[in-house]
């Protein structure tokens, strides 16, 4: 593919294209062309906003499969990718995207995590007792040292 872009000078359009995405998949859409064509149609007839930029789900997968843990940074870009299906769902859409759009699930699991989070990723510890109260424990404790440090800095003994 790469070649038939070259020759026919579509790297800078194809380029460009790319920046409509959230990530950089692959501009072909594999499968029944006619029905993608449908879709596409149906989709230029709607306004909606352009999806959150997000970091590629390669490290996320290989580490969920791996049984691994993630971070919150990882957590909220995939829940980027949730909160715009949920927005998609939302519109008002022709009946071929309200049938593609319906098949998507959300679990209400992923609801409930959803909670955890603001617009701009920061986890909100209030949601959570425990967790708030650790949160607080962990702060005095970090003022606590820096307290100690500060007056271990100006005592007359180490200032030489």
């Amino acid at each position: 593919m790469k070649d038939i872009i070259q020759k026919l000078d579509l790297n800078e359009h194809i380029n460009q294209f790319y920046s409509f995405f959230a990530r950089t998949p692959s501009v072909f859409i594999e499968g029944d062309q006619e029905l993608h064509f449908k879709y596409i149609e149906a989709l230029d007839k709607i306004e909606f906003k352009e999806p959150k930029k997000t970091k590629e789900f390669d490290e996320i997968i290989n580490r969920l499969s791996k049984k691994g843990v993630l971070v919150f940074e990882d957590i909220f870009e995939i829940l980027k990718v949730v909160r715009y299906f949920r927005y998609l769902k939302k519109l008002e859409l022709p009946e071929i995207l309200f049938e593609w759009f319906s098949k998507i699930e959300i679990k209400q699991e992923i609801k409930e995590i959803d909670e955890y989070f603001d617009n701009e990723g920061n986890f909100l510890e209030e949601k959570d007792e425990e967790l708030f109260r650790l949160k607080q424990n962990l702060d005095e404790q970090k003022n606590l040292i820096k307290d100690n440090l500060k007056r271990l800095i100006y005592s007359k003994k180490i200032t030489p």
